[in-house]
């Protein structure tokens, strides 16, 4: 098992947080594609039941054109998660960090309050492609 979520109620109402690995053993046949399978399974359930879906997680694959071909495990990967996000209304809040495979994926609602998109944990090495990610979002009553 790869993944877990949790809802939470928050001044923003009650937001469910998957967090998930795709790639656990990288590209190895069948483990990606599997845990790429549940994570599009589970999200599409979680949606059903909470359209507040936050995907967090080592997703192994980079969105932004300029890293796509070094920081991804295949195209279909990256092109199946784009078209989840399309599909359940969500938005990369982290594709525009350059060479980064951990991402923060949120409701499209959301992207008029996101305030703050970085890392605090920096690469470690060249063979090291992740980083600590994350996103401050405002509450609206607070601005």
């Amino acid at each position: 098992m790869t993944s877990i979520a949790c809802e939470f109620e928050t001044e923003l109402g009650k937001l469910v947080v998957y967090g998930t690995i795709i790639g656990t053993l990288y590209n190895r046949k069948p483990f990606a594609e599997k845990e790429l399978q549940n994570c599009i399974s589970d999200c599409i359930i979680i949606y059903e039941e909470n359209p507040n879906l936050i995907i967090v997680g080592d997703l192994n694959t980079a969105f932004l054109e300029i890293d796509k071909e070094d920081f991804k495990i295949n195209k279909s990967t990256t092109d199946s998660l784009i078209n989840l996000f399309e599909k359940l209304d969500l938005m990369n809040s982290t594709m525009n960090i350059k060479e980064n495979i951990d991402h923060i994926i949120i409701p499209k609602l959301f992207e008029n309050r996101l305030k703050e998109t970085n890392t605090f944990i920096p690469k470690r090495s060249k063979k090291d492609n992740h980083h600590g990610v994350f996103i401050n979002i405002s509450n609206p009553q607070f601005c």
